[in-house]
């Protein structure tokens, strides 16, 4: 299962941005796929507007930035002993105790390595905030662009 969701989550990255940012329009369009399938299943409000405001732009720079994250998440939490986690069981702690006491504590690091890593690049990132937030929404890298 970890390698099936590490494929789905790298393989798209080796396409370009460009290409991937415009997918993302064609999906989250008044007429795309997403819309379309809300619209069938009869949610309230669609077509909801997805693009050319911050909530596109949300979508577009996670999409980019998530193998960044998760690559490296994954060898932070591949790493972790599961000895200690085992441990923690024979103790008595439960599972959420677990999780919070110790693996928690463990992946922290790795956690704020992947926040700062994704917020730097997302600093410098161009293309989808320029294509899917439109001229109304700036953003950092786009700022200097627009006057």
């Amino acid at each position: 299962m970890a390698a099936l969701a590490m494929l789905i989550v790298v393989v798209p990255h080796f396409i370009s941005a460009l290409v991937r940012t415009y997918g993302w329009i064609i999906l989250l369009g008044d007429k795309g796929l997403v819309n379309e399938t809300l619209a069938g299943l009869s949610v309230q409000g669609a077509p909801f507007q997805l693009l050319y405001n911050e909530l596109g732009v949300v979508i577009g720079t996670t999409s980019m930035m998530l193998p960044y994250t998760v690559l490296l998440l994954y060898g932070v939490m591949r790493g972790v002993d599961r000895r200690l986690l085992a441990a923690a069981s024979s103790m008595g702690a439960g599972r959420v105790t677990i999780f919070r006491r110790v693996y928690l504590p463990l992946v922290a690091p790795g956690l704020a390595s992947a926040g700062l890593l994704s917020f730097i690049l997302s600093l410098g990132y161009y293309i989808t905030p320029a294509l899917m937030g439109g001229p109304n929404q700036t953003m950092i890298a786009t700022s200097s662009t627009s006057r």
